[in-house]
């Protein structure tokens, strides 16, 4: 079961007395987490840079040698 649909479960299961109190919570949440990205701009170049340098990580690099190689020069091309 995920989160969300445990989440979901509960909320289902949840006396109406409290509905209240979890939608200004779940609203609390998301304007703390907005704040910290407006202080952040910068994070999501961050996370990408983040995630092209580590790659090698995750993933083998199966290219060893990342050089263009030189095309040979034909000369009738514009004829």
């Amino acid at each position: 079961m995920t989160s969300k649909d445990q989440l979901i479960q509960e909320l289902e299961n949840l006396p109406d007395q409290l509905i209240d109190q979890v939608l200004d919570y779940i609203a609390f949440i998301k304007h703390r987490h907005f704040l910290q990205l407006e202080k952040q701009p910068d994070l999501r170049s961050s996370l990408d840079e983040n995630w092209w340098n580590n790659l090698s990580q995750f993933t083998p690099d199966f290219l060893d040698d990342r050089e263009q190689p030189n095309l040979p020069q034909r000369e009738d091309i514009f004829l």
